[in-house]
């Protein structure tokens, strides 16, 4: 590809990436917002229990036991799943910006990590999360997962080409910048959509599901260590 041609098609991407991070960014802060109100809550419940009198010595009759029994019990949630998936998404973002500053074989390599990357990524997704986010979110689960699936397959497409072509084929930066957009738009709805809704319907199921998709991408991770760049 003539230096022009690259040069432009580099900048294109770094303005596609710049742009989605801020997009993301912003979600970020509206996430920030919500766990201090949350935090904030809970420190006034924690007033309120500190004022709370002192606990009478009597034994309770039958119907005060039976009205504390029909109180619902407090679900204390992990976000351990959904902050995995957004560490990776933060993984992948940067990955991208090194890769626009990036040259000679530091680019191939920083390639090479990103399609390892978001191979193993759509991997934990559809294997675990996805299935367990279906199984409780409904239609409007039904929805989004199917969507996100379709994101993900277009992005096995470019994955796929690239891993036919040479790092230095004239179409491949084009692609890889192709590519680049479709994820970042991915992420975007996925992180303002899909987890917010996965948070309220997967509860206590978080953190176990965290476990299981650390532990295969773990797996993963080492067995497509060996594997070339294409």
């Amino acid at each position: 590809m003539p230096d022009a041609k690259k040069q432009r098609a580099g900048r294109k991407g770094g303005q596609t990436v710049s742009k989605d991070r801020a997009h993301m960014a912003a979600i970020g802060r509206k996430g920030g917002q919500r766990s201090r109100v949350k935090r904030s809550q809970n420190q006034e419940v924690g007033k309120q229990d500190q004022k709370a009198p002192a606990v009478s010595s009597h034994v309770p009759s039958q119907k005060q036991q039976d009205r504390v029994q029909e109180q619902p019990r407090e679900i204390v949630t992990s976000d351990e799943a959904i902050e995995l998936l957004k560490s990776d998404h933060r993984r992948v973002q940067d990955l991208f910006e090194a890769y626009e500053t990036a040259g000679g074989d530091d680019k191939i390599s920083i390639g090479h990590k990103i399609m390892k990357e978001l191979e193993v990524h759509a991997a934990i997704e559809e294997e675990i999360f996805y299935p367990a986010f279906k199984e409780k979110a409904g239609k409007q689960g039904d929805d989004m997962v199917t969507e996100a699936l379709e994101e993900h397959q277009a992005v096995k497409t470019a994955l796929k080409e690239l891993k036919s072509m040479e790092p230095d084929d004239d179409s491949f930066e084009s692609t890889f910048h192709d590519m680049i957009h479709d994820v970042m738009h991915h992420v975007t709805e996925e992180e303002s959509e899909m987890l917010p809704l996965a948070e309220e319907v997967l509860g206590n199921a978080l953190e176990e599901l965290g476990t299981e998709m650390q532990r295969l991408k773990h797996d993963l991770m080492e067995s497509l260590e060996t594997e070339p760049l294409h």
